[in-house]
């Protein structure tokens, strides 16, 4: 997983503010492609991470379903 961070414009402000978002990457994919990215922005890296953690016990409870 990766925490990117981007700039976004903030009203009334001539600083930009950062939005964070998540990736999950697939270790095998030698292009780094994310295989999965939150659709939404964080205020914090922290906040990005936790949501791709979320993202990945979710695949990982749903996969172990699967193979039930």
């Amino acid at each position: 997983m990766r925490v990117l961070g981007t700039h976004r414009p903030l009203r009334g402000s001539p600083v930009a503010a950062w939005a964070y978002h998540a990736e999950v990457v697939d270790q095998d994919d030698g292009f780094q492609q994310a295989a999965w990215s939150c659709e939404h922005s964080h205020e914090t890296p922290q906040l990005a991470q936790s949501c791709g953690e979320q993202w990945l016990t979710l695949r990982d409870s749903q996969g172990q379903a699967a193979a039930s």
